[in-house]
């Protein structure tokens, strides 16, 4: 967006950057800057010699705020304030560990972000007792995220 007369300075981007924002264009501060921040995700694997598409189409945004918290508090020896909230965390982050991955992430997103669950085949959105159980981790962390200090 370089040379776009809504692109912010360099300036109010680095302050945005410093205190844990972004700058949306046109706008002041807006969402934290994410950690990392994935795009139309796409992998693929070799198997028998031919590429079999694994992932496609995921985008998701990793933001700061528990991670660096985490950090910070062990950085400072407060470390039963980072277990606490590494304890919250646990739970959401054994969702990654999954097959389910990809429907995992998605249904987590209809409850973060109020986006959808659909997936590309051949999954299928998760249902059933899977999804019941997936929809309670969410809920219930979302329910109790815990109130980060400021560093």
């Amino acid at each position: 967006m370089t040379g776009s007369r809504d692109a912010p300075s360099a300036s109010r981007v680095a302050a945005a950057d410093e205190a844990g924002q972004s700058l949306a264009p046109g706008n002041d501060v807006s969402a934290p800057v994410p950690v990392l921040s994935v795009r139309d995700l796409a992998t693929a694997f070799r198997v028998d010699g031919a590429w079999t598409t694994v992932v496609k189409g995921i985008s998701f945004d990793i933001a700061p705020r528990e991670t660096v918290a985490i950090y910070q508090l062990m950085k400072q020896g407060r470390r039963e304030e980072a277990l606490a909230i590494y304890r919250w965390f646990r739970p959401l982050l054994d969702l990654d560990v999954s097959t389910y991955l990809v429907q995992n992430i998605k249904l987590a997103e209809v409850f973060a972000i109020q986006t959808n669950d659909r997936v590309r085949m051949p999954r299928q959105p998760l249902s059933g007792e899977r999804r019941k159980t997936v929809e309670k981790i969410v809920k219930d962390a979302l329910a109790v995220r815990p109130k980060l200090p400021t560093f």
